[in-house]
């Protein structure tokens, strides 16, 4: 089984060596490289550059067992597996296609998994993160995750977030995760514990200049939330801002709710906030 490794390039050849050493017969590394040649004052210099940065594909038929992985996680060089995803991949892909075929792509998809979101490993977010991305691929625009998922992504800390990142580089879906640095100023759609996760914790609301929370809850317009004056729909008047919809029970009511207030839904962001 194939898997892929992120290394550091000053320990490559020894990372090579150990691997080697440990997985013995049948093991194969892929790392493509690119040979530019240039002239220089009537000199010719050569560079091979990696494709693949500081990631590598590496093979062994005992990749399919756990333990293996364990074993050689303190080879020298070796900075982690990429992981969490493979059980699942041909399963994702397989749903997605039949999504399309049957033409579901105006659904509306929750992701959701039975566990609280303390005890959600990053493997299992890898693998929430590569179904959003595969739906999104095939233009599935209404795709979010549940209360608990979406409260675990918004608590990763900064070397969870690396690897999260990795992972969907690798994979051709970073796209999913809401870049702040595209955005000046947004609106907050939902004034309850997950919009309080996602203010206070996530990087993205650390790096927004501005934003402003709406909610349709007559009881709490016009109050404050964390520090901020709850708006009613109203403020969608004459506002081109994107939004950010965090109450995720009513995600479809709420995602409704601005395609009739708005017209269109291209001023809604779907994606991770982390």
């Amino acid at each position: 089984m194939w898997t892929i490794i992120k290394f550091d390039k000053k320990y490559i050849e020894t990372l090579k060596k150990e691997l080697k050493e440990k997985l013995g017969e049948g093991f194969v590394i892929y790392y493509p490289k690119l040979l530019i040649e240039k002239y220089k004052r009537n000199t010719m210099t050569k560079k091979e550059v990696g494709l693949l940065g500081n990631y590598l594909f590496c093979f062994h038929k005992n990749f399919e067992n756990p333990k293996t992985i364990n074993k050689l996680k303190f080879t020298k060089g070796l900075e982690y597996f990429l992981k969490g995803f493979i059980e699942s991949q041909t399963e994702i892909k397989e749903f997605v296609k039949k999504c399309v075929k049957y033409d579901l792509t105006g659904c509306c998809f929750q992701i959701s998994i039975n566990y609280k979101y303390e005890k959600l490993s990053l493997s299992q977010l890898n693998s929430v993160g590569f179904l959003m991305g595969s739906l999104m691929k095939e233009n599935i625009k209404k795709v979010y995750v549940d209360d608990h998922i979406m409260a675990r992504f918004a608590g990763l800390n900064s070397n969870e977030k690396i690897k999260l990142e990795d992972f969907l580089k690798i994979h051709g879906f970073e796209n999913i995760l809401i870049d702040p640095k595209k955005y000046d100023s947004i609106i907050l759609f939902g004034a309850g514990q997950i919009a309080k996760e996602l203010v206070t914790k996530t990087n993205f609301f650390k790096n927004i200049c501005s934003f402003d929370i709406i909610d349709t809850s007559s009881k709490k317009i016009g109050t404050k939330f964390l520090g901020k004056k709850i708006h009613g729909m109203d403020l969608l008047e004459n506002d081109n801002r994107n939004l950010i919809i965090s109450a995720v029970q009513s995600f479809d009511d709420i995602y409704s709710l601005i395609l009739d207030k708005k017209g269109n839904s291209q001023n809604i962001l779907c994606g991770l906030v982390v």
